[in-house]
């Protein structure tokens, strides 16, 4: 006969369903917020995989992202949720950092992130290099990004 005690298992359990309905509440939350504004202005990125992230949710609830200023590097994620102003300046590199098939994975999640000529244009360019490439206003208008104020 076994002769273990079931509570590890049990507790196992509880927690992993307390884990699950929070996760349920936060995400019910986060999407049910109302619309926010967020005006970027000076944003040199991060990890691919937090403004993957942060452009996703902001994009499933509506939010309005302008981007007024420098963003760089990930920050440029926001564009599938935002418009540029003619202040902005969007930063284009080569992911650091990670694996060869994690910064492959990282070039085209940026890419799929962007209008479709954009991001032809930065797989064919800077996601191969490690030197920022900078596009003026004008520029990631011409490529697809939209112009705040629908112009």
């Amino acid at each position: 006969m076994d002769n273990r005690d079931p509570a590890p298992f049990w507790r196992l359990l509880l927690i992993l369903f307390v884990l699950g309905v929070a996760f349920w509440i936060w995400l019910a939350v986060a999407l049910l917020s109302p619309a926010r504004a967020e005006t970027i202005r000076n944003d040199m990125g991060g990890s691919v995989a937090k403004y993957t992230l942060r452009a996703n949710l902001a994009a499933l609830r509506g939010d309005t992202v302008v981007i007024d200023g420098p963003c760089g590097s990930a920050c440029v994620l926001y564009l599938r949720a935002g418009c540029i102003t003619p202040n902005a300046k969007l930063g284009f590199h080569s992911p650091n950092g990670g694996t060869k098939a994690q910064r492959q994975e990282a070039r085209k999640t940026l890419a799929r992130h962007m209008p479709p000529a954009m991001g032809a244009w930065y797989l064919a360019g800077p996601a191969k290099h490690n030197a920022p490439v900078w596009l003026t206003a004008d520029q990631a208008v011409a490529l697809g990004a939209k112009p705040c104020g629908g112009k």
